[in-house]
């Protein structure tokens, strides 16, 4: 089974994101050195942490289970000794169990590959059509313009239900539930039932968030 060092984070990394980093613990430090030194480019693994908090050894006290590959594609090095990364997403896994590497000092997570099936071709575009809609009307609630959102949006149904979740406002145990999705056609469902909620807290609550999400996003 595959080995691949593990970043825990307070955040849920999708494929096809851009996710900047600061690198300044010691024991991340030394993970950005031996990736240096390994096959490039470099990558790691991006899992959401379930209990506990990111800085500090041990204190990422459940991980889970479902992760993303970062994959570096610029690193910086600070006057102070710290490092700003940038990264994209690329492949999803599964966390199967920390290997038992007693000289590292990041984790070390053993990994099984997760496949990105499609499911039944024209319920995928029905599907895709109405998560593009939505998404439409609740970034409208914004004053987002139609063809900004739509410029957004991959046609690739695949990468459209992996961005989508980055593009409104939602908490990391839905965007966790999206990414853990195993089809396309599952995640856009999941994601069309995500916004109607969205949308209708926002109608009806009009508890508009303060800005609206605009992470950087790859254009794979």
């Amino acid at each position: 089974m595959p080995l691949l060092p593990l970043f825990p984070l307070g955040t849920v990394l999708c494929p096809g994101a851009r996710l900047p980093l600061r690198v300044f613990e010691p024991r991340y430090l030394a993970m950005l050195d031996d990736l240096a030194a390994g096959p490039q480019p470099g990558r790691f693994g991006v899992v959401a942490i379930r209990a506990g908090h990111e800085v500090g050894r041990g204190n990422a006290r459940a991980l889970h289970r479902i992760g993303t590959t970062a994959v570096l594609t610029r690193v910086d090095q600070g006057p102070d000794g710290t490092f700003d990364v940038e990264t994209v997403g690329a492949r999803r896994f599964a966390l199967r169990g920390l290997a038992d590497e007693p000289s590292s000092q990041y984790h070390i997570g053993s990994v099984e590959w997760l496949p990105e099936p499609l499911g039944d071709p024209e319920t995928v575009h029905r599907r895709a059509q109405r998560v593009g809609a939505r998404l439409v009307a609740y970034r409208q609630l914004f004053g987002a313009d139609v063809s900004a959102t739509l410029a957004m949006l991959p046609n690739d149904p695949t990468a459209l239900s992996h961005r989508v979740g980055s593009l409104f406002a939602l908490p990391l145990d839905d965007r966790q539930a999206l990414l853990a999705c195993e089809s396309t056609a599952e995640r856009l469902a999941l994601a069309a039932h995500l916004l109607r909620r969205e949308h209708t807290i926002v109608q009806e609550l009009r508890a508009v968030p303060g800005t609206l999400p605009m992470p950087p996003i790859s254009a794979n």
